[in-house]
């Protein structure tokens, strides 16, 4: 005699069982980037997870974003952590101005992003047009002749002299076309401007004390909102987050190591990455001994390769975090 039911359901059991831990682990993955982000306090974060309607604002009470021209929603992101992710040809999406999104003398952008196209200039993220008082540009990548640049740009005035801070990181052609972690902070009060690329300090720029007009313009992804001057971005763009402060360089770091991070950045112990930290990375940390020349193995960063920076790899012995 058989007994189907006995068989089939057990089956039935451990398939679903799997497939729900199988989403669980995908669900808790993704939100870890998003609470890391959460963390730093955005006034504003579009993680680009719907496939239909507006683009909800993971911040209570903040503005959704509308979809406009040639995007195609639902893309696979990064990795399966971030979930979906937008493709945007030659459209954008708008989030009303407010003060959530308004660039003031504290003022952070970050978001992930992949060129697929490299045509030039194209504008990611922009707040007003780029030659007006208090308008914000992430011209994402600028290339001439010589090469491509990442640029970011917060205008202070466009009375003679025309001030403005810039922001530059040299690019090489190839690296736009995989996925970047992009952040732009300006201080103010600090008098820096900085552009951060998955995690570390690409470029840095002096502030002027001038007054920062204030601009009530759109926060629009994906193109530069002037008529006749859209500057498509032509590429992925995902979890879009702005703050009405600086980040750290902590949180920066922070923020790309929870979306599962490349080296050495998130480990850097890994001398040798090879994702664990074991002889071949104190192999290297003993040949650099007393190096005060600047060396992968300066952990602590004090310009010197000695115990300390010892202690901090045996004490990160084994293998780097996922």
């Amino acid at each position: 005699m058989s007994y189907p039911h006995r068989i089939d359901r057990p089956i039935l059991l451990v398939s679903t069982i799997a497939a729900a831990a199988a989403s669980a682990s995908v669900i808790a993955e993704q939100s870890r980037y998003a609470q890391a982000v959460l963390a730093s306090q955005p006034s504003g974060y579009w993680r680009f997870e719907e496939e239909t309607g507006p683009f909800g604002n993971a911040v209570a009470g903040a503005s959704v974003g509308t979809a406009s021209g040639n995007l195609t929603r639902g893309v696979a992101s990064m990795n399966p952590s971030l979930g979906a992710c937008v493709r945007f040809s030659a459209g954008g999406v708008t989030i009303p101005g407010s003060a959530a999104t308004r660039p003031g003398p504290t003022y952070s952008v970050e978001m992930w992003v992949r060129v697929e196209t490299p045509a030039s200039p194209a504008h990611a993220i922009t707040v007003g047009r780029d030659i007006s008082p208090g308008s914000f540009d992430v011209m994402y990548y600028y290339c001439t002749a010589t090469g491509c640049v990442l640029n970011a740009q917060l205008r202070l005035s466009n009375q003679p002299p025309a001030t403005a801070t810039n922001v530059l990181a040299p690019i090489d052609t190839p690296e736009l076309l995989e996925w970047r972690h992009v952040v732009v902070t300006f201080d103010q009060p600090a008098g820096v401007m900085r552009l951060y690329v998955d995690g570390t300090v690409n470029g840095e720029s002096p502030v002027p004390s001038t007054a920062l007009a204030p601009n009530n313009s759109n926060f629009v992804i994906g193109m530069h909102d002037v008529p006749g001057f859209p500057y498509y971005f032509r590429g992925l763009i995902d979890e879009v987050a702005v703050y009405q402060r600086a980040l750290t360089a902590d949180e920066v770091r922070a923020h790309f190591c929870a979306a599962n991070g490349v080296e050495p950045v998130c480990c850097p112990a890994d001398l040798y990455p090879n994702g664990v930290v074991n002889g071949a990375d104190l192999g290297i940390l003993l040949s650099e001994w007393g190096s005060t020349e600047p060396v992968s193995a300066d952990l602590n960063g004090d310009g010197t390769v000695d115990g300390i920076d010892l202690g901090a790899l045996l004490g990160a012995w084994g293998s780097c975090p996922d």
